[in-house]
């Protein structure tokens, strides 16, 4: 009798065991039909993406809603600070074309055109690198012998504003230093 109780003990215990390890092992894994592109990674069935890259299996670069071409901006508020009291420039509703294009990096892009600014032999192409998913930062440099700097983002409307100033020696005016100021916004 002793030993039935303890063959039923066994098999009880068999069965217990099997149950468990059987039922733990019937788990899906939340990751294993998740495709996570450009290096992401799957995180308990959804993709967490590298920098640069967004969307559901990471397939899309951020930058892509900065990228324009030929895009007319319009300026508000722009002015020439450094002699602005005495020769009244403004700027105002300016219009002019700019282009972004992709940079060299997953972060870079390239902006022709800002400001509306020309020069002869050369142009005003300077760099921005994103700095989230909507926005992007204009280091300070030279470009066509204008010193840019600023920032961009993207508005809740999908339109690109950017925020800016300009420096450069203007001859004109007795070699004065002019600096303008400028957001400029998608039309």
């Amino acid at each position: 009798m002793k030993r039935i109780k303890f063959l039923a003990f066994a098999v009880a215990t068999f069965l217990t065991v099997s149950s468990v390890v059987y039922l733990n092992s019937c788990k899906k894994d939340p990751c294993k039909d998740v495709v996570c592109n450009n290096g992401g990674t799957c995180v308990d069935g959804t993709c967490s993406c590298t920098t640069g890259y967004e969307g559901a299996d990471c397939s899309t670069e951020m930058r892509t809603k900065f990228l324009l071409s030929t895009a007319g901006f319009t300026d508000a508020g722009t002015s020439d600070s450094s002699y602005n009291n005495t020769t009244g420039h403004s700027y105002s509703g300016l219009t002019y074309n700019m282009t972004i294009t992709k940079g060299t990096g997953i972060n870079d892009l390239i902006i022709s055109g800002i400001g509306g600014y020309g020069c002869t032999g050369g142009s005003t192409n300077i760099t921005a690198t994103m700095t989230s998913s909507t926005a992007f930062t204009i280091a300070s440099q030279v470009a066509c012998n204008y010193t840019f700097s600023g920032s961009g983002t993207v508005t809740s409307a999908g339109k690109v504003q950017i925020t800016y100033t300009a420096t450069y020696a203007d001859g004109g005016h007795a070699g004065k230093t002019v600096t303008d100021h400028g957001v400029a916004t998608q039309n």
